[in-house]
C-alpha cells in the first residue's frame, strides 16, 4: 500500500495493536450538513403514529452484534422502573430481524417499540433522525459509524458505550451522552436525559457542531 489510513486515532491505535509500524493518516468520515424539511417529519410521524412523546432511535444492521439487545433491554427498564413516556423505533434489516422482533414482545415492548425496516429515501431517514430526542448506539462492533453522524446532522445527540471505539466523538454530557455496558446504565442515562428536553437540545446543536467533518451541500 501507499498509504494507510484509519477513519479515527482508536482505530489507528488498533492497527498499531496488531503489529502494524507504519504511518497511519486518520480521516474521519464526513456528513453532508443539510436541513430537513417539516412535511418529511410530518411523513414520519404519521406513518408511524408518533406524537409528542419523546423517540428514541436506532439506526443499523438489524444484527445483535451491534448490541441491540441492551438498547431493547434498556428501555424495558424504563418503563417498569422510570416510568418514562417514549417511542423506540430501529431502522435497518439484517440477519436478526425477526428475533429482535421476537424479543420485543417478550420484554412486553410491544405498544412502545416497533422495527420499520430499511430506509432507503434519505429524507425520510432525516425526519426520523430529525424527530428522535436520542439516537441509541451502544456498538462495541463499529469503529467510526456513519449513523451517529448523521444523526449529528439533525441535531440529535447519540448515547453510545463509554470507552468504544465508535464513541471517540462523544464528550459526554456536552455533545452526547455516555453510559456503561449494561441495559441498567444505559436505561439511566436515556430516562435522565429525556426528562431534560433543554439539556438534549442543547447537546443536539454541539452534536452538529462538532461531530460532522463538515462538508456543505
Amino acid at each position: 500500500c501507499d498509504e494507510v489510513w484509519a477513519v479515527g486515532k482508536n482505530p489507528a491505535a488498533v492497527l498499531r495493536e496488531y503489529g502494524y509500524e507504519g504511518e497511519v493518516h486518520v480521516m474521519p468520515n464526513g456528513a453532508t450538513l443539510r436541513t430537513v424539511s417539516p412535511g418529511d417529519v410530518a411523513e414520519v410521524c404519521r406513518r408511524w403514529g408518533l406524537g409528542d412523546e419523546p423517540v428514541i432511535l436506532f439506526v443499523g444492521q438489524m444484527d445483535w452484534k451491534k448490541n441491540i439487545s441492551t438498547v431493547l433491554e434498556a428501555c424495558a427498564i424504563m418503563l417498569k422502573e422510570y416510568g418514562v413516556r417514549f417511542r423506540l423505533l430501529l431502522a435497518g434489516q439484517g440477519p436478526d430481524s425477526m428475533a429482535i422482533e421476537r424479543k420485543i414482545r417478550e420484554l412486553g415492548l410491544e405498544k412502545v417499540a416497533q422495527t420499520v425496516g430499511h430506509i432507503s429515501d434519505t429524507s425520510l431517514l432525516d425526519g426520523l433522525y430529525s424527530k428522535a430526542s436520542i439516537f441509541a448506539f451502544p456498538s462495541l462492533y463499529d469503529a467510526a459509524p456513519m449513523v451517529v453522524r448523521e444523526a449529528a446532522v439533525m441535531g440529535t445527540p447519540s448515547v453510545m458505550v463509554r470507552g468504544s471505539t465508535a464513541a471517540e466523538t462523544i464528550q459526554d454530557g456536552i455533545n452526547g451522552l455516555l453510559c456503561e455496558n449494561t441495559p441498567e446504565d444505559l436505561a439511566r442515562v436515556m430516562a435522565g436525559a429525556l426528562r431534560d428536553q433543554e439539556a438534549l437540545k442543547f447537546m443536539g446543536e454541539k452534536a452538529k457542531e462538532t461531530i460532522p467533518v463538515v462538508e456543505k451541500a
